[in-house]
């Protein structure tokens, strides 16, 4: 889980989550502390990309498992079956008298 390869301190930089009030109000935004520490910004980068690192198995891992999932329960024959089933309600019910309208002669 190396963080150095990934051009952390340009992403940074570049990043627009201070908002307009970070870059210039009396320079305290975020963005201007990374700026003027750069073993700061180095520091948080490490962190968040360490973070991402660390879910990145756990996300793979259930995402995979829903996907087996869904895999598993639509297949083939479910469609059929439920191609089959709208057919035949759909069949049935126009073919049956409905109660609620008054019966014709």
């Amino acid at each position: 889980s190396s963080a150095g390869g990934r051009g952390s301190s340009s992403s940074l930089e570049t990043s627009s989550g201070g908002g307009a009030a970070g870059g210039t109000a009396g320079g305290g935004g975020i963005r201007d502390r990374l700026r003027r520490f750069p073993s700061l910004r180095s520091a948080v980068a490490s962190a968040a990309y360490g973070a991402l690192d660390a879910r990145r198995d756990e996300s793979e891992k259930m995402v995979a498992a829903l996907v087996d999932m869904e895999a598993s329960y639509f297949d083939a024959d479910f469609f059929r079956r439920f191609t089959r089933e709208e057919h035949l309600r759909r069949y049935t019910t126009a073919s049956e008298p409905d109660e609620s309208s008054p019966a014709t002669l």
